[in-house]
C-alpha cells in the first residue's frame, strides 16, 4: 500500500531547500511520505523533502533525488533477503557526527543532484534522529529505515552507501545486507572488522593527510583491514575485491582543497558499481 499522502515538492534552488533540514516542523511527521510529484518537465529532477517514520515514535528527515521522469515498479516487495529485485541502484549519503544532509566541503548535493540528472540513479541524502550523540546504533537504525523507505516505496533495494566521518562508520556498520553493493566513505571512523567483511565487494576511500581529526593512518589500516591476508599490490590486483584509498595532499577532515576531485571520483565509483551490477547481475 502507499503512505498515506503526498510529500511536499519544491521547485526552489538548494540553498533553499536545504534550509528546510533547519526547521523540520515545516514538513509533515510521524508517516512515511509517499512518492515525489512528477518533475517539472523544465528541471531534470525532482528534489523532495521527506520525513520517514523510523519507529512508533520517532521519524528521521531527509531530501530524495530522482531522477527526471523517474518510474517506480509497477510491483513492489517487501524488503527482505529473499526479494526478486531490479538491477537499479539507489544511493544513501550519510554526514558527520552532527548530522545535516550536506556531507563534507557541501558536496553531498552536488553528487546527488548529478546523479539524478546525468546517470538517471536516485538518492537519499539522511539525516539523524539523535546528531551530536555519537549513538551508533540509532544511526544504523535510522539508515535502515532510509533503506526500507526507498526499497518500500521506489522499488530501489541494491544501494550505495556514501558516508562522511561518523556516517562513513555506519556505513560499514550495516555492509552485512546483501543489497549494499559499494560504500565509498570519506574520513570515515575506524571500522576494520566491518570493513573486512565487506570483502569482496567495492570500497573506495577518500582520507586527506592533513586530517588532524581522524588521521590518515586510519584509512590505511582500514584498507589493509579489507584485503586481508592479501598484503601485496600484486596479491590484491588477483582479487577478489576492490578497495581503492585516495590520500589527498592539502585536504583536512573535509576534504576542501580537493573537493571537486573527491566529488568526481565518488561519482565515478557509483557509476561503475551500477555497471558491474547490471553487466553481472545479482
Amino acid at each position: 500500500m502507499p503512505p498515506p499522502q503526498d510529500p511536499p515538492f519544491s521547485s526552489h534552488g538548494q540553498s533553499e531547500i536545504d534550509r528546510y533540514v533547519l526547521d523540520c516542523a515545516n514538513a509533515p511527521h510521524g508517516q512515511n511520505i509517499t512518492k515525489a510529484s512528477k518533475a517539472n518537465s523544465a528541471d531534470e529532477q525532482t528534489i523532495v523533502p521527506v520525513v520517514i517514520t523510523v519507529d512508533r515514535y520517532s521519524t528521521v528527515p531527509g531530501f530524495l533525488h530522482l531522477p527526471r521522469n523517474w518510474q517506480t515498479p509497477s510491483m513492489i516487495y517487501e524488503y527482505s533477503p529473499h526479494t526478486p529485485v531490479s538491477d537499479n541502484v539507489g544511493v544513501v549519503f550519510l554526514s558527520g557526527i552532527s548530522g545535516g544532509v550536506l556531507g563534507p566541503s557541501g558536496m553531498w548535493p552536488d553528487i546527488a543532484i548529478e546523479m539524478a540528472e546525468k546517470h538517471d540513479i536516485p538518492s537519499l541524502r539522511l539525516d539523524y534522529r539523535h546528531p551530536a550523540t555519537g549513538h551508533e546504533s540509532a544511526a544504523v537504525t535510522d539508515l535502515e529505515a532510509g533503506l526500507k523507505y526507498l526499497a518500500q516505496y521506489y522499488g530501489i533495494y541494491h544501494t550505495v552507501l556514501v558516508g562522511w566521518s561518523f556516517g562513513g562508520g555506519i556505513c560499514y556498520r550495516y555492509s552485512h545486507s546483501k543489497f549494499v553493493r559499494g560504500i565509498a566513505s570519506v574520513a570515515s571512523v575506524q571500522a576494520l572488522e566491518d570493513i573486512s567483511l565487506f570483502r569482496p565487494r567495492p570500497v573506495y576511500m577518500i582520507h586527506g593527510k592533513t586530517d588532524d581529526i581522524l588521521p590518515v593512518g586510519i584509512g590505511k589500516e582500514m584498507e589493509d583491514a579489507y584485503w586481508g591476508d592479501a598484503k601485496t599490490a600484486a596479491e590484491r590486483k588477483r582479487g577478489p575485491g576492490q578497495c581503492e584509498l585516495w590520500t589527498p595532499e592539502g585536504s583536512g577532515h573535509e576534504i576542501w582543497r580537493n573537493r571537486e576531485t573527491a566529488a568526481e571520483n565518488i561519482v565515478r565509483f557509483i557509476v561503475s558499481v551500477q555497471s558491474d551490477l547490471r553487466t553481472k547481475g545479482t
